[in-house]
């Protein structure tokens, strides 16, 4: 046959065929009748000749070996789970062949932009084209970065799109796994591997195969484009071959694609063990992180309905860093939605991860936490040691001290953790942790258990002086505090950040206090609160921290201190955005407003309502103002058996307990550094990421309405900006905000009457 023919039509063809033969007995009257019945203007398949008929076999249509393995490809349930929206979109950038590629690694901010790996694949692989400059491509990326995934999802859309087409121009993708390299015997052990695995889906597949690569090895003249099978040759997971075979397998085939040039190869491996001097003439696809705006994607794909819950449930928990990673990101996800967690920590993510993993491990393991202080003990020496990457000598010297006495297999442990990817090879001699989040965390809890604890956590504050050295432990002291049931231990960093020059020790202080326990929390003395206030304070302003971010991280943090002064402080951060420093006046980065005015709703939060209700009440605040026509009324909605939003016209208002005078006049004593006309805003926002859905979307009403509304102050409206930017779920939220965005500003600034604190003034800008 000159053509691909889909099956159905051999069975319409055959069907007529024989009809026509049984009535009539003229082959020639037969054929054409047949032919009339398949012909179709829009395809090319009506067009087979009738020379079938000389088949010495006598069988009207011979098998299509690639049509067969199309279809064991589509209804395979490993390559069609990757069609829905389980499928994690990751970006990749292009690496010219030659080209230093290790550069973006080390400098990922000098790394061109990104574009949709799936699309950068078939893009690189040019199949138009007879003779591309190379026909090998390298898909790199971090280890559990999703190279199979991507792969296989590739193959999947490669068979719908070669069996759609029907001709030989369209390339079918053979997917080969190479994790069996090692298994083969003999010479030529990747084209036997290749044979090995088509022949279990296919076996007439496999002979056509070892027909062309037999005439590459005899070096005859290349067929015509019109008559050779093409074929996109995917070989996944060469990092998964063993190091003693891995560049003979490399060698295979950067050799196999050179006798091949009208066929496409790609080959996936980790970027740590990847063999660049070989792979030098191929194109390199380098995967990148997740970034933000795929994550939300995903999210929106798996649950549309929670996602910006969850989205946001990531950036007050400061959990996003680890989403970067499409195995984390799949671990998280099933996390917050399985468990249905509104809060979670950072610390019980990674204590989840840990457990299970180490779940899998056999019993004889897990007696007396033999796989568990291992890991930590290696997480503790990677940390102390101050690298990324251990010799394979020295982790088993250390693995050796954890098991002393004990009866069990250093080796088969190690496996363990490779398998299971709690550790990875990098080079040929080298051993790295694969999530560095979880290093950290297990060093902390090695740091904790420790005898030494005291002597090392200074040792440890004293070197989080040097921004390097900052860098390097932050992680795992944020993973102490978290761990804490008493913040007593972090008595020295308090005096340290106190006497700190460089700021180094308020930013460890600020995050430490951000990730504190609920436990710890309450333990917190007097004396130690007003601490953290003052050194929070201090570098709260321009004049003391330039760096927006720092102050941005500081401000946050002070959402965990409920005081009078955290309340003035972060009011006029939030309220004056012109600052005077150095002699001029400034405007301050709106990164900072919104992690005062995000610090500010998390504190509101605690607050009864009753005592919200009453405050708004007696500073003259009409709540009415903000109620939704579209909705039930806001007195008709009810959470935790307390009236969410009520008319100060109709409602009484709640008695307060004789027994909660001295908390309440705390109370008073915080909001009266705050502006009244904010809290509205503040306890709508609450409403929109809490509740049941009625009461979500009537905060999300309520901010609509206060943005558009022109009674409000500029700031007001500012601040529904920012609250309605952080629930913003469709599309109209985008219009309205970038229409109040666009909208031209008052004035600059006005003066207030008198001096204002840290030399700060008010704006009617509202942005």
């Amino acid at each position: 046959m000159q053509r691909l023919l889909d099956i159905s039509v051999a069975r319409v063809f055959s069907a007529h065929l024989s009809e026509y033969l049984l009535r009539h007995g003229f082959v020639d009257v037969a054929v054409n009748a047949a032919r009339r019945h398949v012909f179709s203007p829009t395809s090319i398949e009506w067009s087979t000749p009738v020379l079938y008929m000389r088949s010495p076999d006598g069988r009207l249509f011979a098998p299509n070996a690639r049509l067969e393995y199309i279809q064991s490809i589509v209804s395979n349930p490993e390559f069609a789970r990757w069609q829905t929206p389980e499928f994690i979109q990751v970006e990749a950038i292009v690496i010219p062949p030659g080209q230093p590629w290790h550069l973006f690694l080390q400098r990922p901010t000098d790394a061109p932009p990104g574009s949709d790996a799936l699309e950068t694949l078939r893009r690189e692989l040019r199949l138009g084209e007879a003779t591309p400059p190379t026909n090998l491509i390298a898909l790199l990326g971090p280890p559990r970065s999703g190279q199979t995934t991507i792969l296989q999802r590739f193959t999947y859309e490669q068979a719908l799109l070669a069996r759609e087409q029907a001709t030989h121009e369209a390339m079918v993708a053979v997917f080969v796994p190479l994790s069996g390299y090692d298994q083969q015997r003999g010479s030529n052990r990747l084209e036997q591997m290749i044979l090995d695995t088509v022949g279990s889906r296919v076996p007439a597949l496999r002979r056509e195969l070892q027909n062309q690569f037999q005439q590459s090895l005899l070096n005859q003249p290349t067929p015509d484009r019109r008559t050779i099978q093409r074929c996109i040759f995917i070989l996944d997971g060469l990092d998964s071959v063993p190091e003693d075979d891995r560049a003979e397998a490399a060698t295979d085939i950067v050799a196999l694609a050179r006798r091949m040039p009208n066929q496409r190869f790609i080959v996936s491996s980790t970027q740590d063990v990847f063999p660049a001097r070989i792979f030098h003439h191929a194109t390199v696809v380098l995967s990148q992180p997740l970034s933000e705006r795929l994550v939300l994607r995903y999210f929106r794909q798996r649950n549309a309905e929670r996602s910006g819950q969850l989205y946001r449930i990531l950036l007050e928990n400061r959990l996003l860093d680890l989403t970067t990673d499409p195995a984390m990101l799949v671990f998280v996800f099933e996390q917050l939605v399985y468990k249905d967690r509104a809060i979670v920590s950072r610390n019980q993510l990674l204590q989840d991860l840990l457990e299970q993993s180490l779940s899998r491990l056999p019993d004889r393991y897990l007696q007396g936490d033999a796989a568990r202080r291992t890991l930590t003990r290696l997480a503790w020496e990677f940390r102390w040691r101050g690298t990324d990457a251990m010799l394979l000598n020295d982790v088993f010297a250390i693995m050796a001290e954890v098991r002393r006495e004990r009866d069990y297999s250093l080796e088969t442990l190690f496996q363990f953790f490779l398998s299971y990817r709690l550790l990875v090879e990098v080079g040929y001699h080298q051993v790295r942790f694969v999530y560095p989040a979880l290093q950290a965390y297990c060093a902390a809890l090695e740091l904790r258990s420790r005898p030494d604890f005291h002597e090392r956590l200074n040792d440890i504050i004293a070197l989080c002086g040097i921004s390097q050295r900052l860098t390097w432990w932050e992680e795992t002291m944020y993973a102490l505090a978290g761990a804490l049931d008493d913040p007593v231990p972090l008595a020295p960093l308090i005096r340290a950040a106190i006497l700190d020059q460089t700021s180094n020790h308020t930013l460890l202080v600020a995050r430490c206090l951000r990730v504190l326990s609920d436990t710890a929390e309450q333990r917190l003395s007097d004396a130690a609160r007003l601490a953290y206030i003052d050194i929070c304070v201090a570098r709260l302003h321009i004049e003391r921290e330039p760096s927006e971010e720092r102050r941005a991280l500081i401000a946050t943090a002070m959402g965990r201190l409920q005081h009078p002064k955290v309340f003035e402080e972060l009011n006029l951060v939030l309220t004056h955005k012109a600052e005077q420093a150095s002699g001029e006046l400034r405007y301050d980065h709106p990164r900072v407003r919104l992690a005062a005015a995000r610090a500010l709703r998390v504190l509101l939060a605690r607050f009864p309502e009753s005592t919200l209700y009453k405050h708004t009440t007696m500073a003259g605040i009409n709540w009415t103002a903000y109620r939704p026509q579209d909705i039930p009324a806001p007195e008709d909605l009810v959470s935790a058996g307390r009236v969410v939003m009520q008319s100060t016209d109709t409602a009484p208002l709640i008695e307060e307990d004789a027994t909660l005078d001295a908390q309440h006049a705390h109370q008073t004593a915080c909001l009266n550094g705050l502006d009244a006309t904010l809290i509205p805003l503040f306890v709508f926002w609450s409403k929109g990421t809490e509740g049941n859905r009625a009461i979500q979307q009537s905060g999300h009403a309520a901010l609509r309405i206060a943005l558009e509304s022109t009674m409000l102050q500029p700031l007001e409206r500012a601040v529904a900006a920012f609250a309605l930017g952080d629930l913003a779920i469709d599309g109209d939220d985008a219009t309205l905000l970038i229409h109040f965005m666009m909208q031209p500003p008052p004035p600059r600034w006005v003066p207030m009457s008198g001096r204002q604190p840290h030399g700060r003034c008010r704006s009617t800008d509202p942005v």
